[in-house]
């Protein structure tokens, strides 16, 4: 039986910062993420060995993920297995360069061939705004619309993404591939090779930009987010 963890989450750009967050879900939980420094930058190798200065708080597991859903139905009350699918995984930032880190650690002991990847969606200047076409737009205005004010990727980070017949980084909603490598974005991972049906480990390390305004058609007119120590965005993890 397939399992999907779900994390909604937001979180707080700098180390120590405390606040109320009203404006996100779930209300009042928010993270706190690493801030690298551009001259100790993570490689992008998928060894995750130097992210061993991260503080253990600030790593998140699938026992912290607030959705458990099994094939379709909402189960909340029901604990993760560990054996089954576990995950460890933090972010990080970077005030330079502006791109979100994420290093990713798993267990999965069934590799499903189309459904093992990792979705992020996020809402940089946590505003709430569109990022879907509404009812009544003409084509043109939809395409403008889709992942404008938040962004939904997915990472299919593997050797089998040509079997899979998907990019690495897919933006599902848009028809746009610019972003799908620098200056936009780049990763590195590393598994076991599964066959179909086989337990496995995947690790993975990432970067990704985020827009407040993302234009399908026109990268250089997209605005990239700028991250500020403080702030809070909004981040949605499903794995």
């Amino acid at each position: 039986m397939r399992k999907l963890l779900r994390g909604v989450m937001a979180f707080v750009i700098a180390l120590g910062f405390t606040t109320s967050a009203g404006a996100h879900d779930p209300p009042g939980v928010i993270f706190e993420m690493w801030q690298w420094p551009s001259s100790h930058l993570p490689v992008l190798d998928a060894d995750l060995s130097e992210w061993d200065v991260v503080p253990e708080e600030l790593w998140i597991t699938e026992q912290d993920l607030n959705n458990l859903l099994i094939t379709q139905i909402d189960v909340t009350d029901t604990e993760p297995d560990a054996s089954d699918l576990a995950v460890r995984f933090t972010f990080g930032w970077n005030d330079d360069t502006e791109r979100i880190y994420l290093a990713y650690d798993r267990y999965d002991d069934y590799w499903s061939h189309q459904r093992d990847d990792i979705e992020l969606a996020v809402d940089a200047d946590h505003s709430g705004g569109l990022y879907w076409s509404s009812e009544g737009q003409s084509d043109e205005e939809a395409q403008r619309q889709r992942n404008r004010h938040a962004q939904i990727s997915h990472f299919f980070f593997h050797s089998k993404t040509e079997e899979v017949g998907v990019p690495w980084n897919w933006h599902w909603m848009t028809q746009a591939d610019w972003y799908r490598g620098e200056p936009y974005s780049d990763g590195a991972y590393q598994w076991t090779e599964p066959e179909l049906g086989q337990e496995y480990n995947w690790q993975i390390e990432l970067w990704h930009v985020w827009w407040d305004d993302f234009n399908w058609q026109d990268p250089e007119g997209s605005i990239i987010h700028d991250l500020q120590e403080g702030e809070i965005i909004g981040l949605a993890a499903r794995h």
